[in-house]
């Protein structure tokens, strides 16, 4: 719950499912938009054809990268990923001319 409302309407069961279907719209909404830049450890392990426990070796090695975020706890930039691949990583925002 965010702390921006008063406390006596952040206390109320109305608001809080408001604020609840919202947010859950939102992230859904996002989801379904943007780019994915994250992966669980699970799906890295997939894409590289390793375990988790490599993937994790991997993690504290340096050679993937963790999203800096903290409640994306065990999630792997897809980027690393691409890298220790060997797939070619474009900055995002790059133009398909410049790929080509």
């Amino acid at each position: 719950m965010t702390d921006w409302y008063e406390p006596a309407v952040a206390a109320d069961p109305l608001t809080r499912a408001l604020t609840a279907a919202v947010t859950d719209a939102v992230k859904r909404a996002l989801d379904a938009r943007l780019p994915r830049v994250a992966v669980t450890t699970a799906q890295a392990a997939e894409m590289l054809g390793v375990s988790v426990a490599a993937v994790g070796r991997m993690l504290r090695a340096g050679e993937l990268r963790r999203l800096d975020c903290e409640a994306q706890v065990g999630v792997v930039t897809v980027a690393s990923v691409y890298q220790v691949a060997g797939w070619p990583v474009v900055p995002i925002g790059t133009g398909l001319a410049v790929v080509a």
